[in-house]
């Protein structure tokens, strides 16, 4: 995903608000006296079609802080010419994102078995046999060898179980990196990745509830309409 420009901004008390590039990617930060939030985001098509939000927060308080992955609220913004739309965007949990993708998973397995049974209904040879007599005539015959037709849709099967399996493993392991809820004890911190459903807008609003403050970070996603103006030239006219 291409971002065109970007912007951020929090509430609070002596903000720093600061951006860093590492391996390419466009990290945003805000931070005071009580937490250092650190923000990326990318596009990502992963048993759907997601923005996903990448955070590292650090409890800098002397106090131990409830992180809830649940305060993570994203925002759609669209401009429109009398004004801009805005619409709520709630983060998935990791159990509803394990639900989604593992039934992606199964419904996948049940098409390309299906798609494997059919072959055992098909009448298309596995061979040809050709033959002549002394006086010229050639003939082939096809043989169906269902001996072959068996053992490839055996193999089918096995390679769907396997790669299902390989799937829902990944599925499983993605819980490492997902965030949850943590406790974040004084100069504890916590990372990981949250996944709010792809939609169409011209800007994303990301709110971080967190000790009782509300940190905030803005992406612009789409070019902004440039002048008609830009586009007349002389020799157009």
């Amino acid at each position: 995903m291409t971002l065109c420009c970007s912007s951020l901004y929090s509430q609070g008390d002596s903000i720093i608000i600061d951006e860093f590039y590492k391996k390419g990617e466009l990290y945003k930060v805000v931070e005071d006296g009580t937490v250092q939030v650190i923000a990326s985001l990318d596009e990502i098509r992963q048993y759907g079609h997601y923005y996903k939000v990448i955070l590292s927060i650090t409890n800098k308080s002397n106090n131990r802080q409830e992180f809830v992955p649940s305060d993570i609220i994203g925002e759609y913004i669209f401009c429109k010419k009398n004004g801009n739309a805005a619409k709520e965007a709630p983060s998935l949990s990791y159990d509803e994102y394990s639900r989604k993708a593992k039934r992606r998973i199964e419904m996948a397995e049940a098409f390309s078995a299906f798609g494997a049974s059919l072959q055992s209904f098909s009448n298309q040879p596995t061979s040809s046999v050709s033959y002549s007599d002394n006086t010229g005539y050639k003939s082939r015959i096809d043989i169906t060898d269902n001996i072959t037709k068996d053992e490839r849709m055996r193999q089918d099967f096995e390679d769907i179980a396997r790669y299902s399996a390989i799937k829902e493993r990944f599925v499983d392991s993605e819980k490492d990196h997902y965030l949850l809820r943590e406790t974040l004890f004084p100069g504890n911190s916590v990372w990981g990745y949250t996944l709010i459903k792809y939609r169409e807008c011209d800007k994303l609003n990301i709110h971080i509830k967190f000790s009782g403050k509300s940190y905030n970070f803005q992406w612009t996603l789409t070019e902004p309409q440039k002048n008609e103006d830009e586009y007349n030239d002389d020799i157009y006219r």
